[in-house]
């Protein structure tokens, strides 16, 4: 499933097992992480009900300071984010920012950081999903 620049992909997991399995990836990735926002959470301390929500926010700075070095203006999106969120039936999803659409969006050249950066995040979270297409 893919909308305007995002990639979504069904989870090979429980919701838990998903964030569990995606913060084990980002250590073995070495990749520093954050923050990790659990919106349900939030939501539920304000007294509403969310269905789990969680954006983790990850990156690794010898490769996003390359593409800020570009155009220091595509730090408004970076670092790099994933969401796993539930939906109405309790399947659980992966969703991601295509780095060729954020590249587009601050009007960038296709680079070798960039391409570093898609593989990266690509195989990270194929490796949590049924299918990444």
């Amino acid at each position: 499933m893919e909308n305007k620049g995002l990639q979504t992909s069904q989870s090979k997991y429980s919701m838990n097992e998903t964030v569990r399995h995606f913060e084990d990836i980002l250590a073995h990735n070495e990749a520093t992480l954050f923050a990790k926002i659990d919106h349900s959470h939030n939501a539920a301390q304000a007294g509403l009900k969310l269905r789990n929500t969680i954006v983790f926010i990850f990156g690794a700075p010898h490769i996003g300071t390359l593409l800020m070095q570009e155009n220091q203006q595509i730090a408004i999106d970076l670092p790099s984010k994933v969401l796993i969120w539930e939906d109405e039936d309790d399947t659980v999803w992966v969703t991601r920012n295509r780095t060729s659409w954020l590249t587009a969006r601050h009007e960038m050249k296709g680079t070798i950081a960039s391409e570093k950066l898609e593989k990266k995040i690509h195989k990270m979270v194929q490796e949590i999903t049924v299918s990444n297409k």
